[in-house]
C-alpha cells in the first residue's frame, strides 16, 4: 500500500493509511473518543463563576487541555508523530498548571501574575527597540500604558515561574523529568529530532524517510487520556458534580493499553536480540 503521495498528510493516499490505522487501534481510539465525549458532556452549558478564581481558571485550563487532547487524537490518526509530540508536551504542561492550582491555594494568583509579568517584559522590550518593524507598537506602549500594566501584577509577583517548579507544586516532578523532558527535542527541533526522517544505513547517500508513523499512538492517547480523566474527576468533585461511573472503566482500559504496549516492545526487543545471536 502506498502510504504517501504529493498531497502529504492533507489528502490522497494518506486517507487509506489513516483508515487502516484507525482499524488497527480501534479499541484505543474508541476509548479516546469516549473520554472526549465524557469531558464535553461535563463542559457543555457550564457557567463559570469569575469570583471563584481557582475553579474559574481550572475550568479554562480544562477546556484548553480538552482541545489539545482532541488534536492529539486527530494527529495520531494521521500518523503525524512529530506534530503530535509537540502538542503532547503542551498538554502535559497544561496538566502541570491544572494540578498545581488544586495542590496550592495560592498558586492561581502566581499563575495570573506571571502572565502580567510576561506582558510587562514584552512591553518594555518593545519600548526599548529601535527597528522600524516595531515602530507602531512602540507608540502603543506609552509610559502611561506601562504604568497601567505594572498595577495589574501583585507586589509579590515572581519574576519567573519555571515549568519544573510548577510540576513540583502539583506533585508531578517525576513526569517532568520523564515524559515532559524527553519531548524537549521535538519542541525545540534539535538535531536528535531529525533522525526519524532518515532511513537506516551508513552509506554516504541516505534516503529521506517521510510519512505517517503509528509508533506513538497508544502511548500518547493513553497517557493524555489518563490526564483528562484525572482532571475531570478533580474538577467535577470540586464543583460538587457526580463523577461518571464510566471514569473507572475508561481508566482501567488505558492502563491495559499501556501494559500491552510495554509487553509488546519488550517481546520485540527480545526477539531482535535472539536474531542477532
Amino acid at each position: 500500500m502506498i502510504l504517501f503521495d504529493e498531497n502529504g498528510f492533507l489528502s490522497g493516499a494518506i486517507q487509506e493509511w489513516a483508515r487502516t490505522n484507525r482499524e488497527t487501534y480501534e479499541e484505543v481510539v474508541r476509548v479516546a473518543e469516549e473520554i472526549n465525549r465524557l469531558c464535553h458532556e461535563f463542559l457543555s452549558g457550564r457557567i463559570a463563576n469569575t469570583q471563584d478564581t481557582r475553579r474559574f481558571v481550572a475550568l479554562l485550563l480544562f477546556a484548553r487541555m480538552l482541545e489539545l487532547y482532541q488534536a492529539l487524537i486527530l494527529l495520531n490518526l494521521k500518523g503525524m508523530t512529530g506534530a503530535s509530540s509537540v502538542v503532547f508536551r503542551s498538554h502535559i504542561e497544561a496538566h502541570f498548571h491544572f494540578d498545581a492550582i488544586f495542590a496550592d491555594e495560592t498558586y492561581v494568583e502566581k499563575y495570573i501574575d506571571y502572565f502580567h509579568m510576561q506582558r510587562l517584559r514584552m512591553a518594555n522590550a518593545i519600548r526599548k527597540s529601535t527597528g522600524d518593524s516595531l515602530s507602531d507598537l512602540r507608540s502603543v506602549f506609552s509610559s502611561e500604558k506601562l504604568a497601567e500594566l505594572k498595577k495589574l501584577k501583585s507586589e509579590s509577583a515572581a519574576e519567573s515561574l519555571s515549568v519544573r517548579k510548577v510540576a513540583e507544586i502539583g506533585g508531578n516532578e517525576s513526569t517532568y523529568h520523564t515524559a515532559y523532558a524527553l519531548l524537549c527535542n521535538e519542541v525545540h527541533v534539535n538535531s536528535l529530532s531529525l533522525e526519524k526522517y532518515l532511513e537506516n544505513g551508513a552509506s554516504e547517500n541516505i534516503n529521506i524517510k517521510y510519512g505517517p508513523d503509528d509508533s506513538e499512538l497508544v502511548r500518547q492517547l493513553s497517557l493524555s487520556g489518563m490526564v483528562m480523566l484525572s482532571a475531570y474527576e478533580m474538577l467535577a468533585t470540586s464543583l460538587g458534580d457526580d463523577v461518571s461511573k464510566r471514569k473507572s472503566e475508561l481508566s482501567e482500559s488505558l492502563r491495559r493499553f499501556l501494559e500491552e504496549r510495554i509487553s509488546n516492545k519488550a517481546n520485540a526487543a527480545d526477539a531482535k536480540c535472539r536474531a542477532a545471536d
